[in-house]
């Protein structure tokens, strides 16, 4: 149980050294899930459309302010609010990374 500790303790001190070594590798593990999601067509009949570069940059920017979330958590709640409500308005299959992220 000692070298579980020691591990953890040893990660504790990595990230109070480096604020975004955490949220870098929620970052990168929600990035992959995110380009499965984007890369899957919306059910046929169900009235969404196919995300298009605009709908791939509004998925990445419901992600990536997760980097700055220690520095500044408003300005990230807001960016990650204002590309959920617009890849939302605009037809696009809502991103479960999205739904994750907003809440």
């Amino acid at each position: 149980m000692s070298m579980i500790n020691s591990i953890w303790d040893r990660y504790r001190a990595l990230d109070q050294r480096n604020h975004y070594l955490t949220l870098g590798l929620v970052t990168a593990s929600l990035a992959y899930f995110l380009v499965t999601d984007l890369l899957q067509d919306p059910p046929s009949g169900s009235g969404y459309s196919k995300e298009d570069a605009f709908g791939w940059f509004l998925g990445f920017a419901q992600l990536l302010p997760l980097l700055l979330f220690r520095k500044a958590p408003l300005a990230a709640v807001v960016i990650i609010l204002v590309a959920f409500v617009t890849h939302s308005m605009l037809d696009y299959v809502v991103v479960w990374v999205g739904q994750l992220t907003v809440v």
